[in-house]
């Protein structure tokens, strides 16, 4: 299982050679709420949709994870030299159930490592190829085109992101003279 912010890719495979795959979009409904400090958002729905992913594109995943050995990297708090100091950069997740052991790490902010560290050139290359084979950026895209219209959603729990209705859509088209003038 692979987790990043707003998606979850589970592949299976049993013989190690043939994977199948599942790819969960999810984000976070919110409604804004007054506080003691002025203005928050409060979460009201958890939304997802499961897709279920191409057998050759899973077996390529698949494969590449097990070539890298991506399994026998260490979590970053055990890996020499990994840098911590970001703010806000985010992180990722892999689960691993090889027969019946169950291994978790996790690797913040992997792609602002220094690639000489031991492990990051592999988890950088899955990174890429499971956004290039998996397509993940166009995935949530479309998954996002669905949702509400009018309402705020999050997939991280601190950015919000608000989904305009069509009338405040031409309200903000119709506005772009009066901004750019101002600009």
């Amino acid at each position: 299982r692979f987790i990043q912010y707003g998606q979850i890719i589970d592949l299976e495979s049993n013989n190690g050679i043939e994977f199948s795959g599942k790819l969960i979009n999810e984000i976070t409904e919110s409604k804004p709420i007054k506080t003691e400090d002025g203005n928050d958002n409060e979460p009201t729905n958890y939304v997802f949709e499961l897709v279920e992913l191409e057998k050759g594109s899973s077996t390529k995943i698949g494969q590449l994870i097990l070539k890298e050995k991506l399994h026998q990297i260490p979590t970053d708090t055990l890996i020499n030299n990994w840098n911590f100091n970001w703010l806000h950069c985010g992180s990722i997740e892999f689960n691993y159930k090889t027969e019946n052991k169950f291994n978790t790490t996790i690797y913040t902010c992997p792609w602002n490592q220094n690639d000489t560290i031991n492990g990051v050139k592999s988890i950088k290359n899955i990174l890429s190829q499971m956004n290039e084979v998996l397509q993940l950026k166009e995935n949530y895209s479309e998954f996002t085109s669905k949702l509400e219209k009018g309402k705020s959603y999050s997939k991280d729990g601190y950015m919000q992101m608000y989904l305009m209705t069509e009338k405040e859509s031409q309200g903000w088209r119709d506005g772009k003279p009066i901004r750019d003038y101002k600009k």
